[in-house]
């Protein structure tokens, strides 16, 4: 009998890992209550992410309107919006296109380039599932729905 190779969690990715770390921070800082300045150290620490690709992260939401930022000993990140007016899109979407174009899974391409493969229906069905998830679900949908869920951080919050 044959078996499949074993997979890694990385062969199942919907985003990529930068855009998990964003949505993994913007989803910490979003805990926080009010106007609260979260350090890119604390997050880093609680996240169990490199703090200087972190800060990198950070700051390309804030430069994408997402946080805000201030500098200094007291300073840190927090949303720019409230949370229901942050869709995932605008956390992911700097770090990667999300359900645009996915590639063919059959050819390795794009599908169209020579014709179509005999999935590109059903998998471009998905693709615009994805999007649609992200772009229609908010921050405060995934902080709202993980109450019952531990995070390694909530012992902080």
């Amino acid at each position: 009998m044959s078996r499949a190779p074993a997979t890694t969690d990385a062969s199942w990715r919907v985003i990529s890992q930068t855009a998990e770390y964003a949505l993994r921070a913007v989803l910490y800082i979003a805990r926080r209550p009010g106007e609260e300045l979260v350090p890119v150290g604390e997050i880093a620490r609680m996240l169990q992410v490199p703090e200087r690709y972190l800060a990198r992260v950070l700051n390309r939401l804030r430069r994408k309107g997402v946080l805000t930022s201030v500098r200094g000993a007291r300073g840190g990140f927090r949303l720019n919006e409230p949370a229901d007016s942050v869709p995932l899109l605008d956390v992911v979407g700097p770090f990667q296109t999300v359900g645009e174009a996915p590639p063919c899974l059959l050819r390795g391409q794009r599908c169209g380039e020579d014709g179509v493969c005999s999935a590109h229906a059903a998998w471009h069905g998905v693709a615009a599932g994805v999007r649609e998830f992200f772009l229609n679900t908010t921050v405060a949908d995934l902080i709202r729905d993980d109450a019952g869920v531990t995070a390694p951080w909530s012992e902080a919050t």
